[in-house]
């Protein structure tokens, strides 16, 4: 099962899904690219970020007997990386429709590809997977991921990407 590893190959992922997808967008030589909180007080003058803002662990089914370690049954662990796709532009038409494209491209990839999760070590193995879904949050909580980015808050979209840690 993935390890370790999981969620710096998920964001990598995430970022090759977009950059895979800038041929066809009609959006020539827009770079994607994955950010720290430091990363935002001097972004790029276009493209598209995606930006770890939280980790969750979760409660999964439990591995059948003899499964964990010591041979006893011990829970698995759901993680919920929680991820802010941030759009620059020169002007806010060129960045709303950037961010638009962003969300139209993982939103038809809900399921991230396993050549992508694997690109540079095999971390995840056969059958594993990443699923990718949109997120809704209050204001207050948009507003609290904003506070740590010594930048003026961009248009962004939110989305939760999970796996299965063994």
């Amino acid at each position: 099962m993935a390890g370790h590893r999981g969620i710096e190959a998920t964001t990598a992922a995430l970022v090759a899904v977009l950059e895979d997808a800038v041929p066809a967008s009609g959006l020539p030589g827009v770079r994607c690219a994955a950010y720290r909180a430091d990363d935002l007080a001097a972004p790029m003058e276009e493209g598209v970020v995606v930006y770890l803002h939280h980790v969750w662990l979760a409660a999964s089914r439990t591995r059948p007997p003899g499964a964990g370690p010591g041979g006893g049954s011990t829970p698995n662990v759901v993680v919920e990386m929680h991820y802010l796709v941030i759009a620059y532009g020169p002007d806010s038409a060129r960045q709303q429709r950037l961010l638009g494209w962003a969300i139209e491209t993982i939103h038809s990839t809900p399921v991230l590809p396993p050549a992508a999760l694997n690109a540079t070590a095999a971390v995840f193995e056969e059958g594993e997977q990443v699923t990718v879904a949109w997120e809704s949050l209050e204001i207050e909580q948009l507003a609290a991921i904003w506070q740590v980015a010594p930048a003026a808050r961009q248009p962004s979209a939110t989305f939760v990407a999970r796996f299965e840690l063994g």
